[in-house]
């Protein structure tokens, strides 16, 4: 393994560990209504699909009650198909990755020494890149957008039987 494939290496095992400390952040797609109005913020950017399909994204003006309002267009239960938050954008995450990955780069571009300084350049290049990319990922994972209401969710229905035949007949909607 030459000197470089090495150095590449090391800029890479590192820039994978680095990265393996983002977790994923769960949709809690599924509770009520009013959990889904307790959980939201005035100011907070989401995007609502209303219940004839289309998508309204703006930040929220108002939260009252069982509504909320958005772009002066107010949402009430009965209006609304699911409810997200909207991500941050992947920039950052891009950008503070690249950082690091040349910051990682230089490192292992120091230790090409005085014999092989043509290295340095692809070395930091390469770091920068892989940083970047790595970077992005992990801020996709971190801060993606997250249903807090979603009402076409599995719904159960139970309905009783009278007649010769008893019993209960159950309806699920997926």
């Amino acid at each position: 393994m030459t000197r470089h494939s090495r150095c590449a290496a090391v800029i890479l095992a590192a820039l994978v560990v680095g990265s393996g400390s983002a977790h994923a952040q769960q949709a809690s797609s599924g509770g009520s209504f009013s959990a889904a109005i307790a959980a939201l913020k005035a100011g907070q950017r989401i995007s609502v699909t209303d219940a004839d399909g289309k998508r309204t994204k703006g930040r929220i003006e108002r939260l009252s009650g069982g509504e909320f309002t958005i772009d002066d267009r107010t949402f009430r239960e009965t209006d609304i198909r699911t409810i997200r938050t909207v991500g941050d954008s992947k920039w950052n995450g891009a950008l503070i990755g690249a950082g690091l990955g040349g910051a990682v780069g230089a490192i292992g571009a120091s230790t090409l020494g005085e014999y092989n300084s043509d290295g340095v350049g692809p070395m930091i290049g390469f770091g920068i890149a892989a940083g970047a990319g790595f970077g992005a990922l992990a801020d996709s994972f971190i801060n993606g957008p997250v249903t807090v209401f979603d009402s076409t969710k599995t719904k159960a229905r139970l309905i009783p039987m009278i007649g010769p035949r008893r019993g209960v007949l159950v309806s699920l909607r997926y």
